[in-house]
Order: C-alpha cells, then structure tokens, then sequence
C-alpha cells in the first residue's frame, strides 16, 4: 500500500511543519511498525509537499500468491481504513495509488454484486490527473495490473497530482463493471456492463 499525505501546515502554518512531521510519523510508526515514510513534493508546477507513506510491498500483495484475495482483502482493508482515520485525526489529505485503487475497486464490487474476489479478473486500468492549475492531462494507461510489470516511479507519478481519477474495468464470469475511484480512495461511480 502506498499512499501520498500532504502537508496540512503548508503554506499558512509552515512554523508547523516540524512539530506536525514528528506527530505523523509517531502516529504512523505507532500503528504500522514497519512503515517507509519519504519526504515528497506532489506539485507538478508548484509545490504541494508532503509524504510517501508505503506499507509493505505496496498493494500489489493482495493479488500475489499463495494467498488469496479473500485472504488479504480484510488484511488490506483494515490497513487503509486505519492509514486514513490517521490522515483524518492530523488534517492530511491522503492520495491513494493504482493499487489501492484496485484493491478498493475489488472490495466495492464484492460488496455491490456479492461476488467471489478470487475470481474477479481487472482487464484494464487508465488514470486521469488534474494538474495544479486544473488542467486535466491525457489519459494514460497502467499496465501493471494485467502484465504483472511494477514501475513505482509511474504509481509516484500518478498519486502525486493535485487530482486523480482511476479508471478500472473489471471482469466477472460474463459479466463486467466499470468503476471509477477517486484519489482520496472514495468511488465515484460503479456501473455495471454485463450483457446477461
């Protein structure tokens, strides 16, 4: 799971940042022992500073064997409600990666359509980002998911905008769902496309 937190006392409260850094990386630590935390600079034209926070090896271990995602699906729910209760409690706004943005597309079909996650297959997955000045860049493809490719760089690059929409297309048996996930982790909209 990799998230990005930005800093809440830039730039009005900037005698803050110290203080604040200290606070979240003791809360962190308090409640995910083994966490990476990296400074950051999420603007792409100007600055929005904050954190890299990953937990693990990012949110790719939900789909890797030998566990299942009904296995790790809870495992990773649990982590990103508490990552976000904590960016809440500090006055962060969080920014979820392509991964979290599969995982919490995963979970919201299983819960919508109450099917099995282990068979749910993502076929395809575009994000769309809002630079600073709200100008939406091109849509661009995450291969990751389905070519079993990881590029970190592209995930920092993708949850580091100002805005972010994750695109995802899911497959199910013969039905399909198009999700779209916000990047404070919410969904925007689930539709189903099943031709059943």
């Amino acid at each position: 799971m990799a998230v990005f937190l930005r800093d809440p006392t830039y730039p009005e409260r900037e005698g803050d940042y110290r203080a604040f850094q200290q606070e979240l990386i003791r809360s962190l630590r308090d409640a995910f022992p083994d966490v990476e935390i990296v400074e950051a600079d999420a603007g792409p034209s100007a600055s929005i500073p904050g954190w890299m926070v990953t937990l693990g090896a990012t949110g790719w271990f939900i789909f890797s064997a030998p566990s299942t995602i009904n296995d790790n699906l809870p495992i990773w729910k649990s982590h990103f409600e508490r990552l976000t209760e904590i960016a809440k409690d500090l006055g962060s706004q969080l920014s979820i990666d392509v991964h979290d943005a599969a995982a919490i597309s995963i979970e919201a079909v299983t819960v919508a359509y109450g099917w099995n996650p282990n068979s749910i297959e993502i076929v395809d997955i575009h994000a769309h980002c809002q630079n600073l000045n709200g100008v939406w860049a091109s849509s661009f493809e995450i291969a990751e998911l389905t070519t079993g490719q990881h590029s970190p760089q592209l995930h920092a690059d993708a949850i580091r905008q100002y805005d972010c929409r994750y695109f995802l297309l899911i497959r199910y048996e013969c039905d399909a769902v198009s999700v779209i996930v916000r990047a404070d982790g919410s969904i925007e909209k689930i539709m189903r496309l099943g031709w059943r």
